[in-house]
């Protein structure tokens, strides 16, 4: 509790860094990457088809998309100061269920874009999904932004989907 100087609950060690100095922030540099980790395991950006009800036509275009999954965290504390963190996409995987992926740097939109589109040649149930791949930036109490090395890629579940084949019938009346 800062009010109070006491402990609310049992305290462990878990790491003694030694902050210099020459260079107070080099230990929120150190664990940045960390908290990059641990909140981007959350965004599973969640996947939109159409046409809707999970059901679509054999030898038809199928429109896949996403919401932006871009987030903003502000004030994250970090051995005192005070950290925000970007986390944005930087490529969509697009897995169709039938073996076929397509790379875009864009979320897809709905219908009549057809940014994301697939075409099953075949029938029965097949199960698409999604990887976002994300990059990070970060700054330390409101100064410059600060680009991470390195990305992560969080695949989202699967959503079944079923290809179903229509035929013409003339009916006479």
């Amino acid at each position: 509790d800062r009010a109070t100087r006491t402990a609310v609950s049992a305290w462990a060690v878990q790491e003694v860094v030694c902050v210099g100095p020459q260079d107070p922030v080099a230990g929120v540099h150190s664990r940045i990457w960390q908290v990059f980790q641990d909140r981007v395991k959350l965004m599973k950006a969640p996947l939109h088809i159409q046409p809707p009800n999970r059901r679509t036509l054999v030898n038809f275009d199928t429109m896949f998309w996403t919401a932006d999954p871009a987030r903003t965290f502000a004030d994250i504390p970090i051995l005192g100061f005070s950290v925000d963190l970007r986390i944005l996409p930087t490529q969509y995987i697009w897995r169709f269920g039938d073996g076929d992926e397509s790379m875009t740097a864009t979320p897809g939109a709905p219908y009549p874009s057809k940014e994301v589109a697939h075409t099953y040649i075949g029938t029965g149930g097949v199960e698409p999904r999604l990887a976002v791949t994300y990059r990070g930036q970060y700054r330390v109490d409101n100064g410059a932004w600060i680009d991470m090395v390195g990305t992560a890629t969080v695949e989202g579940p699967a959503v079944d989907l079923t290809v179903v084949e229509t035929r013409a019938q003339l009916v006479g009346g």
